[in-house]
C-alpha cells in the first residue's frame, strides 16, 4: 500500500493477533480486540474529515449470534460478526456505530470471513461500499480440490480502488 499506492504509513493501522507480526517486516499496533478496534475506530473519528477514504480490511474467521433484528426474516434474526484474537467477536451493528461516527467522503469495507455478507445490512448506503470476499466453495468442486483465492492480491486491488476511485 505505502510502496504501490503512496499511502501514508501514519494513517495505516494494524489490528493482529495479540498485537505482534509472525516477523519484524509485519508493523502492528494493536492486537486484534474488540476494545482495540473501537480505539482505533475512535481516533479515525477523531482524525478523518471531509475528502478523506476509510479503507477497512478484515480477514478472519466470520460468525453469526443470535443478538438482536436484522431487516428482514431471512436474516433469521442474527448478527454476523469479526471472529477476533483470543475468541473475542466484533459484530457488523458495533462496526456500523463506528463507521456512522467517521466523517469521510466514502468508507470502503472489503470483509475476508464467512458471513461477510449479512454485514451489509447494517453497513449498507452511500458513501459506504461493502466488499464480501467470504468463503463460497464453487459449484461441482469438492472442498479437497478448491483452492482459494489470493487473498492478499485481492486486498491490495480493493486498496487501489479505494486510493482511486471518483
Amino acid at each position: 500500500l505505502v510502496q504501490n499506492y503512496n499511502y501514508d504509513p501514519a494513517n495505516i493501522y494494524v489490528l493482529y493477533n495479540a498485537g505482534y507480526g509472525y516477523n519484524s517486516k509485519i508493523p502492528v499496533d494493536y492486537a486484534a480486540t474488540a476494545a482495540n478496534i473501537d480505539i482505533t475506530m475512535d481516533m479515525l473519528a477523531d482524525i478523518m474529515m471531509e475528502g478523506d477514504t476509510l479503507f477497512f480490511f478484515a480477514t478472519d474467521h466470520g460468525g453469526q449470534w443470535k443478538m438482536g433484528l436484522e431487516p428482514t426474516a431471512g436474516a433469521a434474526d442474527k448478527d454476523e460478526y469479526i471472529a477476533l484474537w483470543n475468541h473475542g467477536a466484533y459484530f457488523d451493528d458495533w462496526l456500523n456505530a463506528k463507521l456512522d461516527a467517521i466523517n469521510c467522503s466514502r468508507a470502503i469495507i472489503v470483509l475476508d470471513l464467512c458471513h461477510a455478507g449479512g454485514f451489509t445490512w447494517d453497513l449498507r448506503g452511500e458513501p459506504v461500499y461493502v466488499y464480501d470476499f467470504g468463503f463460497m466453495l464453487p459449484p461441482g468442486q469438492s472442498f479437497d480440490d478448491w483452492q482459494p483465492p489470493d487473498r492478499a492480491r485481492f486486498a491490495e486491488v480493493c486498496a487501489a480502488m479505494a486510493a482511486h476511485r471518483p
